[in-house]
């Protein structure tokens, strides 16, 4: 897997500089900016032939191919490309400056190759403050991220309101040892560690998408507005946001899509059998087991073997408690299509 993430980096890389026109001196074909390009994984329609990328009329990266599918990078919407090369039922893989700075190329290395780009993209950390407002938001929340970005994010977003958001890179660890991050957002000055508590929380159930980029938008929404009545808020209150309470099974949703993209549990194994994993969203101490619940380990709602036995759990509840009182709590769910999903430990 990772020579396999070696490789295309090196043809991203190589691809990207003859775009650029850094070694060879050339014009590039198409405007690429190289700091909002984005991989993409995508099935070959029936209108798929790769001489329409000359009428595409933008920069268009193809990395590898396949029988029935082809692997590119572009620095415009997907849904634009797919109508205009024939692609169907694109998987997103990686934000490119990301994979460049992640992966080892190096961050001045890397920001040299970006200041290539014919518009001269300005880092390697995603997208840049605009004119709309940080993190070029609306192009942003036109796709999903990974854990990865989704954290980086974040940690953005402290670093450009450090008057209202303080972010907690670790409040607990999940069984594959990822870290479960929690991000304050409030009027910073006296007495803000004895505000009341609104408790926000995403992405309990792995499979549940949406439920992040909602998270993220309410974050940045209270962390940038200049609305009286918010900044009133903020100042009697302290939202304390869990963006990702189930790192391992969201993480399990990206691996070997489409195979785990409806998985709900945590990936956490259990004895005496080989199904893994256990419904957060019923293992909390609190009416543990009382209704709505399984015994079985292979269902989809099983409730763990005792209350608060799983790691997120007991690293959520833990923080709350310690930031008592709490005033509110909202925890996001959305609706999937699709049927049950097991797996199994070979």
């Amino acid at each position: 897997m990772r020579l396999r993430s070696r490789w295309r980096l090196c043809c991203l890389v190589w691809t990207l500089l003859l775009l650029a026109g850094s070694c060879l001196d050339v014009r590039p074909r198409y405007s690429f900016d190289i700091a909002r390009a984005q991989m993409w994984r995508c099935v070959q329609g029936p209108g798929w032939n790769i001489s329409r990328m000359d009428r595409a009329g933008t920069g268009v990266v193809i990395l590898k191919r396949g029988v029935a599918w082809v692997e590119l990078a572009t620095d415009v919407p997907i849904g634009q490309m797919e109508d205009s090369l024939g692609l169907l039922d694109c998987v997103w893989l990686a934000n490119v400056p990301s994979l460049l700075h992640t992966e080892g190329y190096g961050e001045s290395a890397a920001r040299d190759l970006i200041r290539t780009s014919p518009n001269g993209g300005r880092g390697v950390r995603g997208a840049e403050p605009s004119e709309g407002g940080a993190f070029g938001v609306e192009a942003w929340f036109t796709q999903y991220h990974n854990l990865s970005q989704m954290y980086q994010w974040y940690q953005r977003l402290g670093e450009d309101y450090p008057g209202r958001v303080t972010v907690n890179t670790s409040i607990g660890r999940t069984h594959y040892n990822y870290t479960i991050m929690a991000v304050h957002v409030t009027s910073k000055g006296a007495g803000q560690e004895t505000r009341p508590t609104i408790y926000v929380q995403c992405l309990l159930h792995a499979r549940e998408w949406i439920t992040g980029p909602v998270c993220m938008y309410l974050a940045y929404y209270l962390a940038s507005t200049d609305d009286l009545q918010v900044r009133v808020l903020l100042e009697k209150f302290q939202f304390i946001f869990v963006p990702v309470a189930n790192p391992d099974g969201y993480l399990l949703t990206w691996l070997d899509y489409p195979k785990y993209r409806l998985w709900r549990k945590n990936v956490s194994p259990l004895d005496s059998t080989s199904c893994v994993g256990v419904d957060l969203n019923r293992n909390f101490d609190f009416h543990w087991n009382e209704s709505d619940g399984s015994g079985n380990p292979c269902s989809e709602q099983y409730s763990g073997p005792q209350a608060a036995s799983e790691l997120e759990t007991k690293a959520i509840s833990n923080y709350l408690l310690s930031h008592a009182p709490v005033g509110g709590a909202i925890d996001f769910h959305s609706y999937y299509q699709g049927g049950p999903l097991s797996i199994c430990l070979d």
